[in-house]
């Protein structure tokens, strides 16, 4: 007998500009944190290694937060 995995819920992020042109990112936390990054990769495949790395750190409600 198999089990159907159970559907998740899809990733997103909220994202907040502020006057000095920093931008933070905010991600409900899943599963093991310790070392989450969040991955900011470019729709245009011609670049292929421009991803950019951002370590994650616990915010407020569970939430982690990167910043750019």
């Amino acid at each position: 007998m198999t089990t159907e995995a159970p559907q998740s819920t899809p990733l997103r992020a909220d994202c907040i500009a502020d006057s000095a042109g920093r931008l933070t990112f905010d991600v409900r936390a899943v599963g093991e944190t310790a070392t989450a990054l969040l991955v900011l990769r470019r729709r245009d495949s011609r670049y292929t290694n421009d991803d950019v790395y951002l370590p994650r750190t616990p915010a407020a409600d569970g939430r982690l937060r990167a910043a750019l």
